[in-house]
């Protein structure tokens, strides 16, 4: 329990942390020279000081990491340690939380640990006890799919986009629905 409760509160630190470096002046300078290097020179932005503080920033997060999984694997690290598997699953979590927030890293993480589990209990559910531990990851893959194609911004995303929907736009497109049916 110990071990829970000293992720969970490192996690919170490590996330209040980049959102504060986010809303400061380190961050604005980080989202101007990823979104262009050249008008971040232009701006009086010094790209190669920020790049190496974003590397080290991203080295220091790396490194609390890797101590606190230190502590989930007993004391010893090797760098069999990390397979192949444990990456795409870091992957995945991006790609389903959303890229270039911290929300989505976070929904992203528990995605990743809860979908597992969630494609095991529908497989179970509907093909029985065996073949539903045989087919979770198909549906797992199915579920990853499916969050890709309707969500292409992560769930993060989709989130931040349905909190900007006007009424009004939608009843502007509901109305003309009609008529864009009709031409094709």
């Amino acid at each position: 329990q110990w071990f829970f409760f000293l992720a969970l509160l490192t996690a919170a630190a490590m996330a209040a942390l980049a959102f504060l470096i986010i809303r400061s002046r380190w961050g604005r300078a980080f989202v101007a020279i990823r979104d262009s290097e050249v008008a971040s020179l232009t701006a009086g932005i010094s790209v190669a000081r920020y790049k190496v503080l974003a590397f080290t920033l991203s080295a220091f997060y790396a490194g609390i990491a890797g101590g606190i999984f230190f502590f989930a694997v007993s004391g010893f690290i090797s760098p069999d340690s990390i397979g192949i598997v444990l990456s795409i699953n870091f992957l995945t979590a991006i790609v389903i939380g959303g890229l270039g927030s911290i929300m989505g890293s976070i929904i992203g993480g528990f995605v990743v640990v809860l979908l597992p589990d969630l494609a095991t209990d529908l497989g179970t559910s509907f093909f029985g006890e065996q073949q539903g531990k045989q087919l979770w990851p198909s549906i797992y893959g199915a579920i990853l799919i499916g969050v890709i194609i309707l969500m292409p911004y992560g769930v993060a995303g989709f989130a931040h986009r349905l909190a900007r929907l006007r009424s009004s736009d939608v009843i502007a497109t509901l109305r003309g629905l009609p008529a864009a049916v009709s031409s094709r």
